[in-house]
């Protein structure tokens, strides 16, 4: 099947201005043109006037799997399936094509979009996170000797969490992810905002047992990404090899530093801790303390980051159910960026930190055909990523996804 689209704007993710009246042409599963000019004489093609073109979005830090979490021991798996579907569904009527799970589904989900049983986002997932007793993202009830079951998971459909204690179990732990479907592997390496027994401060898991962990991702030509607030657990991460990390809520200048000079990436996620600190009420108060500042601190990490020459990528980090927000993360963030750069951030960075940029991450001849178009201009009005309703067309993979106005004429 052939799409063409002519006289769109578009913003192609690598480009710092986008092209006026440009010519689209998608043919299988690929982009065949992408520049100023129309499509080939006498071929249909979609008008694309009032509407601005882009990459398929990607989100570096989703939990799509993660209904259960903060909602207590009672939700059936049933309910943490179907609300992951509908956590899928969502994301790719926003426009996001491509996700990276970082805790809770496996490879069985993966197998299920493999099939066409369930409609989403491509998805690169970890399987559970490695963490350590007690720490963050370790929820099992401190006096109850089994853990609950929305934690202990269904292995096929989302395990959440891997408790682990000494590069030994790391392994096991790793090894496991990897042949249930992981694609690489995340660590928890400090305290999180969700967790009640531990602090930001803390650093967890030895230097050892994060070696464990990128020796084994290495074997398979892979990586380790870590959550990470503070910039101990930066530097011990980087000690261990690890590539990648997550939230860096009390970076600095020095750490940043130190980042770039390794080649690692940095993950930010404003909008879980915004939207925490707009609707504080049903979380306990240990937790509402720990959300002060973390908004704030991530703000400065994206500066200072972008200043040092650190790859930088986003991603909304929603847990529990009905999800909703995932385009906020890029209208969040560029207010400290700019627009070009948090749709770049979402679009070309997302795409290196995930290791597929040869592929996705910009609209080129020869890369898949992932796209969306916007009913406006997001330059001008970066909310408008964050309303379904203005996202008129989705496409992964040269196949339409979702299309409002009949554009394509595709049976949907």
């Amino acid at each position: 099947m052939a799409i063409s689209i002519h006289g769109a704007s578009l913003i192609n993710g690598i480009a710092p201005e986008p092209v006026s009246g440009a010519g689209i042409r998608i043919e299988g599963a690929r982009f065949t043109q992408a520049h100023r000019g129309g499509v080939p004489r006498g071929e249909t093609a979609v008008d694309g006037t009032g509407l601005t073109v882009l990459p398929g979005l990607i989100s570096a830090h989703t939990h799509l799997a993660g209904a259960a979490l903060l909602a207590g021991d009672e939700m059936p798996a049933a309910v943490v399936a179907a609300w992951m579907f509908e956590h899928m569904r969502r994301s790719l009527e926003l426009g996001f094509t491509t996700v990276r799970e970082v805790g809770g589904a496996d490879g069985g989900v993966v197998e299920a979009l493999r099939l066409g049983l369930v409609r989403g986002p491509r998805m690169i997932v970890c399987g559970p996170l490695l963490v350590q007793m007690g720490g963050h993202a370790e929820f099992r009830p401190a006096f109850v000797p089994d853990p609950c079951q929305h934690h202990a998971g269904v292995p096929g459909l989302c395990v959440f969490t891997h408790p682990v204690s000494g590069p030994a179990e790391v392994r096991a732990a790793a090894r496991l992810a990897f042949k249930r479907g992981a694609r690489f592997l995340k660590l928890c390496i400090s305290g999180g905002v969700t967790s009640l027994t531990d602090r930001l401060e803390d650093t967890q898991l030895s230097v050892e047992e994060m070696c464990a962990a990128v020796e084994e991702a290495t074997a398979r030509e892979t990586y380790v990404t870590a959550h990470a607030h503070n910039n101990r657990a930066i530097v011990a991460g980087l000690e261990a090899g690890i590539s990648c990390f997550e939230h860096g809520s009390g970076l600095d200048e020095v750490t940043a530093g130190r980042l770039a000079r390794a080649g690692a990436a940095l993950v930010t996620t404003l909008t879980v801790a915004h939207l925490y600190g707009e609707n504080s009420a049903f979380l306990p108060s240990e937790v509402v303390e720990r959300i002060a500042g973390v908004e704030q601190g991530q703000r400065r990490a994206i500066r200072l980051a972008e200043d040092a020459g650190v790859l930088l990528g986003c991603g909304a980090d929603l847990i529990g159910p009905d999800q909703r927000r995932f385009g906020l993360e890029l209208a969040l963030t560029a207010e400290e960026v700019g627009a070009m750069r948090a749709i770049q951030i979402a679009t070309i960075n997302n795409a290196r930190i995930l290791r597929i940029d040869d592929h996705l991450g910009s609209i080129e001849p020869g890369k898949l055909a992932d796209l969306i178009a916007v009913d406006g201009d997001p330059l001008a009005e970066p909310r408008l990523l964050d309303d379904p309703h203005r996202v008129v067309l989705v496409i992964k993979d040269g196949v339409v996804e979702k299309d409002t106005r009949g554009l394509t004429g595709a049976s949907l």
